[in-house]
């Protein structure tokens, strides 16, 4: 069996496609997002629809909250609360019921997938998380495996011999992970559409239940037509310009 898990789509309709084009060939059995599926981009609603026709289960990530919570809102910067107020705009009452049933984290496979922290933050950041709560994160947690988002990085952490060791996957060299029994892991799955890496292509991870691998997939899309449709909306020009620096780099 083959579990795709995306995250941080940020309304990149352009991205998602070309990430699920990819699934297709890639003989995925299910996908589950990790939250975060609106905000920054220009696609709110086409994002959300996609998900509920390809029957994608998901979690409730933190610009999720901030779509349904006015008092967390007031915690986002300015040109990321804009672009949600815009986004409460364009949705439409099925997206948002799709939104607001949202959980927490899902439990499946013997798995746990929660947007940021095990095991249910969905505002903490695991890349500036002190590693030995980190440590402890995963040597307590009840599953011996665990997806975040959240941070827009493609990358993992291992418990191996009571030792903490952080790897990330590499955009040149994308080889996939060899999971072990011995091994507790914090799998970090990338941002399908608003990246902070160096590479500009849409990220994801399928995990091989069969073969016990996590395969990094790295995906080209038109990431210029998803900046300008940013730019002709009225959101933030930095949102449309770090699809466009990533590409730079």
């Amino acid at each position: 069996m083959k579990i795709a898990i995306i995250s941080d789509i940020h309304s990149n309709i352009e991205a998602l496609d070309a990430v699920f084009t990819n699934i297709d060939a890639a003989g995925v059995d299910q996908v589950i997002s990790l939250g975060d599926n609106v905000g920054y981009g220009a696609d709110p609603e086409a994002v959300i629809q996609r998900l509920i026709s390809r029957n994608v289960t998901s979690t409730l990530g933190n610009h999720e909250l901030a779509l349904l919570s006015d008092d967390y809102l007031k915690s986002f910067n300015k040109d990321a609360a804009k672009a949600i107020k815009m986004h409460r705009k364009l949705l439409s009452s099925s997206s948002l019921d799709f939104i607001a049933r949202l959980p927490r984290f899902i439990v499946r496979h013997g798995c746990r997938f929660v947007h940021a922290l095990p095991p249910d933050s969905i505002i903490e950041y695991v890349s500036r998380t002190p590693e030995t709560r980190v440590r402890r994160i995963v040597e307590l947690q009840k599953q011996p495996m665990s997806f975040v988002g959240h941070t827009h990085l493609i990358m993992w952490f291992e418990l191996k011999n009571n030792v903490l060791h952080r790897h990330d996957f590499s955009a040149n060299d994308p080889q996939p992970l060899h999971l072990q029994q011995s091994i507790r892991y914090l799998i970090n799955a990338g941002s399908t559409g608003q990246p902070r890496d160096s590479s500009w292509k849409a990220k994801y991870v399928v995990w091989d239940m069969d073969k016990n691998l996590i395969i990094p997939h790295y995906v080209k899309y038109d990431n210029k037509a998803a900046a300008h449709k940013i730019q002709k909306m009225g959101i933030a020009p930095r949102f449309a310009q770090q699809l466009m620096k990533s590409l730079m780099r």
